[in-house]
């Protein structure tokens, strides 16, 4: 009977041992959102290659921006290879916990040195179908423009500037923003992009709307100028157009007496 009851014992605690063992993982998982699908994924299925799926999501992405620009309701612009950019889920997001804990995490680091801080970000932010269509637009990184990224909890952004011949100053150039090569190699890519004086002021006028007066955005300019008086125009239009109502900069610039140590 001692045998008996040992065994009874053994094999209970064998099965309670593999329940916890499998049980583990789905206990895990459910703290988990799995990634949504690829808006290409059933082109993806069948193409042996990347770039039919690619150019074809583009394309459709491309479509479905002109069909909001023109005036459609959003959800009837959603068209299937494209992402679905509507301001439901837009509005679905900013009752998620993905946007509660951005924004406790970013609370969370208020007093970390701005060298350590994390930022959520996007790259080429400026190179969004939001914009007008262009040929550097064509091969979009954001379906969102600027605003509505950091409305989002995006707090790094992105701008690629260019030393261009403008149509509007008769050919003379002007610091332009775009998703192309350097001067090096003609800056191949850029054509219609907008200036940076008319990209500006969408960050400006976000960070002065009621509720953001104390939201810090990381702005990375990417520099393929290479050249003096397009480095000073740079430095004219950031101060011109980055301030708040009352006239004071909107730019943080640090004591060099109070830096700490590297």
């Amino acid at each position: 009977m001692p045998r008996a009851r040992w065994l009874q014992s053994a094999a209970l605690m064998g099965a309670l041992a593999v329940v916890l063992i499998t049980a583990a993982p789905v206990a895990a998982d459910a703290y988990q959102v799995p990634a949504p699908p690829s808006p290409t994924a059933s082109c993806d299925v069948i193409s042996p290659v990347a770039i039919p799926c690619v150019a074809l999501g583009k394309f459709a992405d491309a479509v479905a921006a002109e069909c909001r620009r023109v005036g459609v309701p959003d959800a009837r612009c959603v068209l299937p290879l494209a992402h679905r950019v509507t301001q439901a889920a837009r509005d679905a997001y900013l009752q998620s916990w993905v946007h509660r804990t951005a924004r406790f995490q970013d609370a969370l680091q208020d007093p970390v040195p701005l060298r350590e801080t994390q930022w959520l970000g996007t790259h080429n932010s400026f190179n969004s179908l939001s914009d007008s269509f262009t040929v550097s637009h064509a091969d979009s990184n954001q379906q969102l423009s600027l605003a509505q990224q950091l409305d989002i909890d995006v707090r790094a952004l992105e701008l690629d500037l260019h030393y261009l011949p403008r149509l509007e100053g008769h050919g003379a150039p002007g610091v332009t923003v775009c998703h192309g090569l350097g001067p090096k190699n003609a800056n191949l890519g850029c054509t219609v992009e907008p200036l940076l004086a008319t990209v500006l002021p969408q960050i400006a006028n976000w960070l002065n709307a009621p509720g953001h007066t104390e939201e810090v955005i990381l702005l990375y300019l990417e520099d393929q100028l290479k050249n003096a008086s397009a480095y000073e125009s740079v430095v004219a239009t950031l101060d011109q157009v980055l301030r708040r109502a009352d006239g004071t900069s909107l730019i943080y610039r640090p004591n060099p007496a109070r830096r700490g140590p590297q």
